[in-house]
């Protein structure tokens, strides 16, 4: 691995220094500010003894309490041969998400930091390095353009950001294909005793505005070597545009894990979803969900239950956009699993019922 990876390497630097003779690398780039921030109030009507909402994710997790889930400023530098991003971040959704280990929190308050260079005239193909949202999935850690104000159990389930090296090329605006190396699932810092790369790969081919279809993958280890158990990790989705105002987004997850060291078993966990959303009117939106998540052998989500997380799930969303920078948006979701995994009151029940409203906006 260490050989591909230095050979990969050398060839890179050869053609980026070829390139430099390439009068495209004059010119001042563009810089794009954007901001985002989005306030919530959350409600649940098991009222449980405590505040935090379990198996929520890392959003809206706070019972009968009005906060910040998420507030964002990002620079983005632009050039036909160069690129880069910073965004900083603050609110509930870093506090939890980036709470894993203390190396980890250190960066919770950075959501991208990274730069890349074109590696040939036609800018087709580029090299990347730093920190990244997740090319996983569908939904992005922004919730102004979801279609559901909560994120879908594969989004919460799943890396949200990466960090380490990518590789783009872009043929031309309907593909895309990328293979990243990364510090790990969902991991800034490499884990203490972990001296393999994990990869990732992204294919993406979108014919048209109305139609996209992704599919990104993950193998890997977040393990010590003296413990290495192999991740494997698949998602698959697509997102069409049935009419003007209907539209269909249906996506599957699929991930193993070795039980143990060199072992040819693995434990499997798996969730589909399918999201509808009705556009009423330029200003009003509808959207409902169906899902479902399976991972007996607790992987991923752990459980109070001996028989792990398997849960299915709906929800309905309405959105009011009065203009192009505010949205305004209320969901109810219901949850029911195989085991008791719910607060009510000082015990525990194997559903939820709970309301979100927000109110966010996006200045770009």
């Amino acid at each position: 691995m260490k050989k591909i990876i230095l050979s990969l390497f050398i060839g890179l630097v050869s053609i980026f220094s070829s390139a430099q003779i390439d009068s495209a690398w004059a010119g001042e780039p563009t810089i794009k500010w954007s901001a985002f921030a989005e306030a919530y109030y959350a409600y649940t009507a098991n009222q449980p003894d405590e505040r935090y909402l379990y198996y929520q994710g890392v959003n809206y997790t706070r019972h009968n309490e009005m906060g910040l889930n998420h507030a964002m400023l990002k620079a983005n530098l632009k050039h036909a041969k160069y690129r880069g991003n910073v965004a900083l971040q603050a609110g509930l959704y870093p506090i939890l998400n980036y709470s894993t280990t203390p190396d980890e929190s250190l960066f919770r308050n950075v959501m991208e930091a990274n730069v890349g260079i074109a590696l040939n005239k036609k800018n087709t193909w580029w090299l990347d390095a730093g920190i990244f949202n997740s090319h996983i999935g569908f939904e992005s850690v922004v919730s102004f353009d979801n279609w559901t104000l909560t994120r879908s159990f594969m989004a919460e389930y799943s890396p949200y950001y990466m960090s380490g090296g990518k590789i783009t090329h872009q043929p031309n605006e309907k593909w895309e294909l990328m293979a990243m190396v990364t510090n790990g699932w969902q991991r800034i810092v490499k884990s203490t005793g972990n001296n393999r790369p994990s990869i990732s790969t992204l294919l993406k081919y979108t014919p048209s505005k109305k139609t996209t279809v992704g599919w990104a993958t993950y193998a890997g280890s977040d393990l010590p070597d003296s413990n290495r158990r192999m991740r494997y990790f698949s998602n698959l989705y697509g997102q069409f545009q049935l009419t003007e105002r209907l539209g269909l987004t249906a996506a599957i997850d699929l991930g193993g894990q070795q039980e143990f060291k060199d072992s040819e078993f693995y434990q499997l966990w798996y969730t589909p979803v399918v999201i509808v959303r009705y556009q009423m009117s330029d200003k009003w939106a509808v959207a409902v969900r169906g899902e479902y998540y399976e991972d007996k052998n607790q992987v991923v989500v752990p459980s109070r239950d001996d028989d792990g997380f398997v849960t299915q799930g709906s929800s309905i969303n309405f959105d009011f956009k009065p203009s192009k920078r505010i949205a305004c948006r209320m969901e109810t979701r219901w949850l029911r699993s195989q085991g008791k995994e719910y607060r009510r009151g000082d015990d525990y029940v194997n559903d939820n019922v709970y309301a979100v409203a927000s109110i966010s906006i996006l200045m770009d």
